[in-house]
């Protein structure tokens, strides 16, 4: 079985927001990891994710959100 990545989201908001976005894997419309084959391929799509330099912060956010691509072993 090959490798498979993942790509982390992590979200960064102030304590005691409700309804503030999880931190985790991304996923697809239908709620399974977005995978990829190789680390390469999952940092072309992190490209695609992270902010422009017009990012407005949402309420109680003080941070635009960060990604890494981690191993996935699809557990």
């Amino acid at each position: 079985m090959s490798t498979m990545f993942a790509i982390y989201a992590t979200f960064h908001y102030y304590s005691g927001m409700l309804n503030r976005p999880k931190s985790g894997l991304i996923r697809d419309d239908a709620g399974d990891v977005l995978t990829f084959s190789s680390h390469d391929a999952a940092n072309r799509h992190i490209r695609l994710l992270e902010p422009s330099e017009h990012y407005r912060l949402q309420y109680g956010e003080y941070s635009p959100p960060s990604f890494r691509v981690r191993k996935y072993s699809g557990k």
